[in-house]
């Protein structure tokens, strides 16, 4: 979008790309292509790109606004390839866009009054996303963009839904629902994975899980500045700062209470919050087998070397 030429011209890209997502008449003046109005600037854009290069990316780039604008995706990562029959469900989805071009422009269209409170229960809560004090202020500010994407996204499902018939010109309580629910079981927890996890959270997102990780392995009740030195090759690099730090987000994440030590000269405790292992007991042994292999793995592979 920056035209990859070191960033010259591509403010005014930029503003392109902005004004596109918010709609609208756009007038376009070129010389050889002379000038003429869009009545409504539309733009769909799909893409991959790896997490290194993203984050490069979002570090050097003025904060307009419009990496929020998107909907991140966080894939796992690659696995060996399989060679399987083609679904049904992908000549369908096929048949689908052919249809929804052929739909042609919808008219005006209304949440009926079901909808319309899930709008503004979705409304008020995405302003208390936004206020929480833990929540990172990239990241709010693409919840901010939430209210617009419930829109669109209603529009979308509610075309699918009479793609082959006449279009409705109300989108009903059911339709809300559906995307409110794609929303924040899918849309959401993929944007915490990607803000948290890639962008500039992600040193401290590593940081964290691999204290929470360890406490989960160990079954840990009580954890101390020293277990942490104790831990894989990230805690061991943490300082006496950083680890603090870490012990107190855990602490307002609700896994762990700091306690008064014996003796004023002892480090401090924290207890670890009992319903963590409960809650986390498939974790808990995931994470206990991973750090097993991961063993097995160096262990042979230095015994290659020395061999």
């Amino acid at each position: 979008m920056d035209k990859y030429s070191s960033h010259r011209g591509g403010a005014k890209d930029r503003s392109f790309w902005l004004q596109a997502w918010n709609g609208g008449p756009y007038a376009v003046n070129r010389i050889n292509r002379g000038a003429f109005l869009i009545e409504n600037l539309s733009a769909c854009v799909l893409g991959g790109i790896q997490p290194d290069l993203i984050r490069k990316l979002a570090a050097e780039t003025v904060d307009d606004g419009l990496l929020q604008r998107l909907l991140p995706i966080v894939l796992v990562p690659c696995a060996a390839g399989r060679d399987e029959k083609m679904l049904d469900a992908t000549k369908d989805y096929g048949d689908l866009v052919r249809q929804l071009h052929m739909l042609g422009r919808p008219n005006l269209l209304l949440f009926d009054d079901g909808a319309q409170a899930i709008r503004r229960a979705l409304e008020q809560k995405h302003l208390e996303l936004m206020a929480l004090g833990t929540i990172h202020r990239k990241l709010a500010a693409h919840i901010g963009k939430y209210d617009g994407i419930f829109a669109r996204l209603c529009i979308i499902w509610h075309c699918i839904e009479h793609a082959d018939e006449r279009l409705p010109t109300e989108v009903t309580e059911e339709t809300a629902e559906r995307v409110a629910r794609f929303m924040h079981e899918f849309l959401l927890p993929h944007a915490l994975a990607f803000y948290a996890g890639i962008l500039n959270l992600a040193d401290e997102h590593e940081r964290l899980s691999a204290v929470a990780g360890y406490i989960l392995a160990h079954k840990l009740q009580r954890i101390t500045n020293r277990d942490v030195q104790r831990g894989d090759r990230t805690m061991r690099k943490l300082t006496k700062r950083d680890t603090e730090a870490v012990f107190e987000q855990l602490e307002a994440l609700g896994w762990i209470n700091r306690t008064t030590p014996h003796r004023p000269t002892d480090p401090p405790h924290w207890v670890v919050n009992k319903h963590c292992h409960q809650l986390f007991e498939n974790r808990a042994k995931d994470e206990a087998e991973r750090r097993q292999r991961e063993r097995r793995m160096l262990e042979g592979f230095f015994a290659r070397v020395k061999g």
